[in-house]
Order: C-alpha cells, then structure tokens, then sequence
C-alpha cells in the first residue's frame, strides 16, 4: 500500500508541475529560438519523468509514456515535434533492430505452428474486433477491412512489457522468447495483408 501511495503521489506532482511550472518553462526555452535547447530540455523533461517514476518502483517506459503525454498537451506540441522528426526514425530503427535481435529464430524453426498459429489467431481476433468497431460507426467495409488490417498487430509496446517482466522474474526465458516471437510474426503479418489489401 505504502509502494502503491508513493507511486500516486509521483505520478499527481509530475502532472501539478506539468501545469505550473513546464508551459513557463518552455515559453521561455521557446524565446530563445534555439532548436537544440528546445529538443535538449523535452529530452531531460522525459529522461527526468522517467527516473522520477523508476525511484517509486515503476517502469521507466510508464515514465517515458506519461513525458510524452505531457508535451503532447503543451502548446509547442507542434514545433518539438518538427524537431523530433529526424531523430524518431534513427530511435524507431534502433529500437527494432534491438527487437528483432532479441528474436529467437531457433525457437521460430523448431515450433513453426504454435508460433505461426498464436500470431495468426492474434491477429485474426484483432482484425475481427476491430472490423465489429468500424460497423458500429458505419464505416463501409473496405474501411473497416484497412482499419482491421492496420491495427491487427500486437504493438511494440509489448516489448517493453515481456521485457520488464523478464527482468522482474515473472516469466522464465523460454515464456519470453515464445511471447517475443509471437509478436515478431504479428508484426510482420501487417505489411502482408496492406499488400493483399492494396491488390484487391
């Protein structure tokens, strides 16, 4: 409980500090007019959000996460980012490549069905799902299909999550590696049926 207590109190004076103290602060790195002061202080807003958070027992990806929600409420959301956009493609392709080098091809060989067959059946549910959502909003079912197909993959958020889960001993290795690889094949499955999509 007392963990728990920590944890809120945080979380409710990063979100207090966002509102009093961030959109002065940043008006101010605005004026200056230098982009790499802009870009450097929403770096240290978010590496700074995340250690608060890590100190408390969370994960420095919530930290990350809620950083980024609180600078996509200030008014400058815009500009930084414009900033960003050149660095976000050099992060997204690391981190991918880190993902994708933490795939176990071994295991995908060995156990192509129950892989293949849990990331399918994933996808299938999501596609399904969502397609159900887009008719209750009377999209016309092509939309609906490209609004099934687009979402239809685990996202790279589960990443994060195996990979705490790893590091906190919830799961064993070979439960993290079956799960890594079950979202790797999801992943891959999107660009496939945006082509099958896009044919017909």
């Amino acid at each position: 409980l007392w963990a728990v207590a920590k944890a809120i109190c945080v979380i409710v004076a990063i979100i207090i500090a966002s509102r009093t103290l961030l959109r002065p602060i940043m008006r101010i790195v605005a004026q200056t007019e230098i982009r790499e002061i802009f870009v450097a202080f929403s770096l240290l807003l978010v590496i700074s959000v995340s250690l608060a958070m890590q100190s408390v027992g969370l994960s420095m990806a919530l930290g990350t996460f809620l950083a980024g929600v609180l600078l996509a409420d200030s008014e400058y959301r815009y500009e930084l980012r414009l900033d960003i956009e050149p660095i976000k493609g050099l992060l997204l392709g690391l981190f991918f490549i880190a993902v994708g080098m933490s795939v176990d091809l071994k295991l995908i060989a060995n156990s192509p069905l129950m892989i293949f067959g849990f990331a399918f059946l994933i996808v299938l549910t999501k596609i399904a799902i969502l397609m159900g959502l887009g008719h209750l909003f009377k999209y016309s079912f092509r939309d609906k299909l490209l609004f099934g197909v687009t979402l239809s993959q685990i996202g790279e958020f589960a990443f994060v999550i195996f990979g705490l889960a790893l590091t906190q001993n919830t799961i064993p290795r070979e439960t993290y590696n079956i799960l890594n690889a079950i979202v790797a094949v999801s992943m891959l499955t999107t660009p496939i049926l945006l082509l099958l999509y896009n044919r017909f």
